[in-house]
């Protein structure tokens, strides 16, 4: 996009003075267009303009990158789970189903904001969810993360990261050269994000090398939770299995400022059946 001073002597070889002046840059005469018989205009807010709208379209395609960070990167052990919104979340006022969607409603409300009550910057929080297989956990933390997604501003790099998914893809690339989904290439994409779910967090724990693979995640976890992102988890283990799955650096990470953003979805029944 040309700067104002092309525009300006594009200006001059297509129009004429009117005699008036701009009553913002007052020692600016108007103009019209020769060719096109335009109303006066003053140049320099026509060339204001011209910038103003560029600077929109370059926010609109930055926005349009940041918001595809979710869907070009994202693990999921399930495609459709991309579909899941609160609209389809079935919970009928008064159950626990309704309770639970209604706070990760106010949560995903929370994580567009930046600033507190007071107007200062908020301080920034995980959530988590525990509970059984099936209760919809998974569903709701996607409602969460493609809330903010589409509607945050200025709009933030969100990135669904399904754990068990994670791990079998990093080992896989042990042997396997062709797999980009190494230890650091994972860390530097989730460093990159600003908000991000963890997905069935404690399922690892059941890989065949039990030891060594908790071993490999608590590293890795500790390095994820590391870093200024924030976190949206999900865990069928209890919060005292939780606890005793992960060192205490680790927990002390996750639990950061998680007061008002822990739910437990125990009491739901089984939604796949």
């Amino acid at each position: 996009m040309p700067k104002a001073k092309p525009i300006m002597d594009y200006m001059r070889i297509r129009t004429k003075k009117m005699g008036g002046f701009c009553p913002t840059h007052t020692d600016t005469e108007l103009i019209t267009d020769i060719y096109n018989h335009a109303k006066p205009f003053c140049p320099k807010c026509a060339a204001e303009n011209i910038e103003k709208e560029k600077t929109s379209f370059d926010r609109k395609i930055t926005r349009e990158t940041i918001t595809r960070y979710m869907y070009r990167y994202s693990l999921l052990d399930n495609k459709s789970e991309l579909q899941s919104s609160f609209d389809d979340f079935r919970a009928e006022k008064g159950t626990k189903e309704y309770e639970v969607k209604q706070k990760a409603r106010l949560l995903a409300g929370a994580y567009l904001k930046s600033t507190d009550k007071t107007g200062e910057k908020r301080k920034k929080f995980n959530t988590i969810f525990f509970g059984n297989p099936g209760t919809g956990k998974t569903h709701l933390a996607m409602s969460m993360l493609k809330g903010v997604n589409g509607y945050a501003k200025p709009a933030k790099r969100c990135l669904f990261i399904n754990v068990n998914t994670l791990m079998d893809r990093i080992f896989s690339s042990f042997n396997d050269p062709t797999e980009m989904w190494t230890k650091e290439y994972s860390i530097k994409l989730i460093s990159q994000a600003d908000l991000i779910v963890l997905d069935d967090l404690g399922t690892e724990s059941s890989m065949t090398d039990r030891e060594q693979a908790s071993e490999f995640v608590q590293k890795l976890l500790y390095r994820i939770s590391n870093r200024p992102t924030e976190l949206i988890i999900t865990t069928n283990l209890s919060q005292q299995q939780f606890k005793r799955t992960y060192n205490m650096k680790i927990i002390s990470r996750l639990f950061a400022n998680t007061r008002n953003s822990i739910i437990d979805f125990s009491g739901i029944k089984d939604k796949r059946y």
